[in-house]
């Protein structure tokens, strides 16, 4: 198994990955068991356009067979570097 904290990879492309990988997981039983409301969230996870909550990357991971400890700390650590760039920028003033 690949250590999915150090993969280049974003996690998108990731998630992405699973699902090519597995066509038999459908993305709506994917959303169900991760415990999205809607299917949708899985489309706009896989493709970048929201980041995976990291309340349901653990049940997500499970869901598309990947090691939900790793993917956890990626999708954290994922925010953690959006975050630094924030934090990093100057400030500015007036």
């Amino acid at each position: 198994m690949n250590n999915l904290i150090n993969d280049s990879r974003s996690v998108a492309d990731i998630v992405n990955d699973a699902l090519e990988a597995n066509p038999q997981i459908k993305q709506s039983v994917v959303a169900e068991v991760s415990g999205f409301a809607k299917p949708n969230m899985i489309y706009m996870i896989k493709t970048g356009k929201t980041k995976v909550p990291l309340d349901k990357a653990g049940k997500l991971a499970e869901a598309i067979r990947l090691d939900p400890r790793e993917f956890w700390f990626k999708c954290l650590k994922e925010y953690l570097q959006l975050s630094l760039i924030h934090i990093s920028e100057p400030t500015r003033h007036s």
